[in-house]
């Protein structure tokens, strides 16, 4: 009983390694534990940053169109629109997004905006997986974010890479008012105390819906 107890907390410790939630402490004989995107104000943060060093990305000097990678890219965005969206899992529909984004920001060349898109994106995966849902809706959303997803790559690749940051940025700043809540806040200011009620519970939950 106590080898299994150990084992399930050493799986659990190396899954939070692998997502980056968790670092070795050699001098230390122990674990450090990174902060979690845990709190609606936490995830709002962590869009407003990607509204910052993403656009820059694509306003670099030197940056590159990787011709393999964006057609990879290309190709599972329109797989999701033709039925990954309903069928995929949502670790796998994550990692979609999470590699679009990436390989849009490594054509800057500057590891530093790469590394830091990273960082966000093993912060979200853990929250990822138990807040997708199936909802119509929420296929709705995200075949939105696949067409837009689609343009910016058109954007990109016909050298119009200042009104594809200009749409990145309305993009992120769009899905994170979305996903944060920030439009059913100011919409929601008129409404009866029992919905205010439900709504300040749901930010006290953490309850975040995560972009692709």
């Amino acid at each position: 009983m106590v080898r299994n107890m150990f084992m399930r907390q050493s799986d659990g410790i190396g899954r939070s390694a692998r997502n980056g939630a968790a670092r070795s402490e050699r001098s230390r004989c122990g674990w450090a534990f990174r902060p979690l995107l845990s709190t609606v104000e936490a995830h709002r943060e962590s869009y407003r940053f990607r509204m910052v060093i993403e656009p820059a990305a694509l306003l670099e000097p030197a940056y590159r169109v990787d011709a393999a990678a964006f057609a990879r890219i290309r190709r599972e965005q329109q797989q999701m629109l033709a039925g990954g969206i309903e069928s995929w899992s949502a670790s796998e529909r994550f990692r979609v997004g999470a590699e679009f984004h990436e390989t849009i920001v490594a054509g800057s060349g500057n590891r530093f905006f790469l590394d830091a898109l990273k960082n966000v994106n093993r912060l979200r995966r853990l929250i990822e997986y138990r807040q997708q849902t199936k909802s119509a809706r929420d296929h709705e959303r995200l075949h939105r974010q696949c067409e837009e997803h689609l343009r910016l790559l058109d954007l990109i690749e016909a050298g119009r890479r200042v009104q594809a940051a200009e749409m990145l940025r309305e993009h992120l700043d769009v899905v994170g008012e979305i996903k944060t809540g920030r439009d059913a806040a100011r919409n929601g200011r008129g409404a009866s105390a029992r919905g205010a009620g439900r709504g300040a519970n749901a930010r006290d939950s953490g309850a975040i819906e995560v972009h692709l």
